[in-house]
Formats: C-alpha cells, sequence, structure tokens
C-alpha cells in the first residue's frame, strides 16, 4: 500500500522557506544600499537605484511566495493531508517575524 501523497503540504512548506530566503535576500540588499548610499560621494548614484530595485523584486517576491505558501497550506488542510501543520506554522510565524526586522 502507497503511503498518500502530501502534495499541498510539501508545496506550503517550499512556498514558505523560499519566502523567509527571498525575504532575507531582501533584506540583505536593502542594507547594501544603505552603505552604499552613506559612503557615496554624489547623491544621484545608479548603482544603488538598481541595488534598491532588485530588494523592491524581492521583497515583492517574498510577499507572493508567502501567499501562495498560506494557499497550499490551507488547501492541504482542506484535503486532510497526513502531516505535521505545524512546519508550515513555523514558517509563517518565522516569515512574519521578518517583517518585523528593520535593516
Amino acid at each position: 500500500m502507497r503511503p498518500p501523497l502530501r502534495t499541498f503540504f510539501l508545496l506550503a512548506v517550499s512556498f514558505l522557506g523560499l519566502a523567509c530566503a527571498a525575504d532575507l535576500a531582501a533584506k540583505s540588499t536593502y542594507a547594501r544600499v544603505a552603505v552604499r548610499i552613506a559612503v557615496m560621494s554624489r547623491p544621484n548614484d545608479t548603482i544603488a537605484s538598481c541595488y534598491l530595485a532588485v530588494a523592491r523584486t524581492f521583497t515583492m517576491a517574498s510577499y507572493g511566495l508567502a501567499l501562495l505558501g498560506a494557499i497550499s497550506w490551507a488547501a492541504s488542510a482542506a484535503r486532510r493531508e497526513p502531516a505535521r501543520h505545524a512546519v508550515p506554522l513555523v514558517l509563517l510565524i518565522a516569515f512574519l517575524l521578518l517583517q518585523l526586522m528593520v535593516v
């Protein structure tokens, strides 16, 4: 007898893990922009604006991944997939705590 597939649970865990990673990448890029702006000699720096655009992209991607993770987790719970549903909860809480971190 084959074990049941946990498709939506695995999607939820991977989406929420990627959301946390993308948010950490965005925060490190924002920090790189802040350091660049603090030490630059001219106020109009194209590299800093490029980094800022990348950081905004990472931030929006992390929000989208977190939303997909929450939807997948809800679908997993609705399908009653046999899994440890505390794992996506912990990842979602970690993502929300990352939002409170100021760079």
